[in-house]
C-alpha cells in the first residue's frame, strides 16, 4: 500500500501485435509434400513460347488461394 507522500508514476505501455498469416505456412507445407514436383511430372511441358512459372508452381498458388479463402470457385480469381 502506498503511504502518504508516495508518488505514483504513470507509464505508458505500448503493445503492438503482428499478424502471422497462414500463407507462408501453407506454401511451406505444399513445398514439403513436393506437390509442384508431382504435378510437373504428370503434366506435359508447356508449349515452346511459355516463360515463367511451371504448372506445378502455378498450382501451389491456386491451392494456397483455395485453402486460405475456403473457396474453390474460380469466379473470385477471374473477376475479384
Amino acid at each position: 500500500m502506498l503511504g502518504d507522500g508516495a508518488l505514483m508514476r504513470e507509464t505508458e505501455v505500448k503493445i503492438s501485435s503482428e499478424r502471422i498469416d497462414d500463407i507462408p505456412l501453407i506454401v511451406e507445407w505444399l513445398a514439403q509434400i513436393e506437390i509442384a514436383k508431382h504435378i510437373d511430372q504428370k503434366l506435359k511441358e508447356p508449349h515452346g513460347n511459355h516463360q515463367g512459372m511451371s504448372y506445378g508452381q502455378l498450382s501451389v498458388l491456386l491451392l494456397t488461394y483455395i485453402i486460405t479463402q475456403s473457396d474453390h470457385r474460380l469466379w473470385a480469381l477471374l473477376h475479384g
